[in-house]
């Protein structure tokens, strides 16, 4: 029985980075492609300028089946269920529009920093309050000894 040698250092974080990258790039959809996937450019074409613009490229996969073998084998509209040939992943990096504000400010800055930034604004509400009340407080203090002082 013999034991595989240790990797160096070296190589178990040259693995490590190569793990990393790939986790990075199939969480924003640049993973590996299906043997069956295939990359078409996109352009634009400017008439006015009489120019072809390059305008990214999208992975594509087409599957024509008869309808019997499509019956057995059932998919769902985009991620909808049954999520199966092919399987998706979840929608990544993408933010839900919504009215709470909170929600937004979750989704834009982090939520530990949204926290920060609701503590910040509740801080400054506050004071802005406290500063207003006292100088209505002493407003009316004011009049009240103008008042009296008659």
């Amino acid at each position: 029985d013999e034991e595989a040698p240790e990797p160096s250092k070296g190589e178990a974080d040259q693995k490590d980075a190569e793990f990393l990258v790939k986790q990075i790039k199939d969480a924003v959809g640049l993973g590996d492609l299906d043997e069956t996937a295939q990359w078409i450019k996109l352009a634009y074409h400017d008439r006015a300028k009489r120019r072809v613009y390059s305008r990214g490229s999208v992975a594509i996969s087409i599957e024509i089946l008869p309808k019997e073998e499509a019956e057995l084998r059932p998919a769902g509209h985009g991620i909808s269920n049954p999520n199966q040939n092919p399987v998706l992943p979840p929608r990544t990096g993408r933010l839900a529009f919504t009215l709470n504000p909170f929600y937004l400010l979750s989704a834009i800055c982090g939520p530990k920093m949204a926290a920060t930034l609701c503590c910040a604004l509740l801080c400054a509400g506050f004071l802005f309050v406290w500063f207003y009340v006292g100088l209505e407080f002493e407003n009316l203090y004011t009049t009240y000894q103008a008042l009296e002082s008659l």
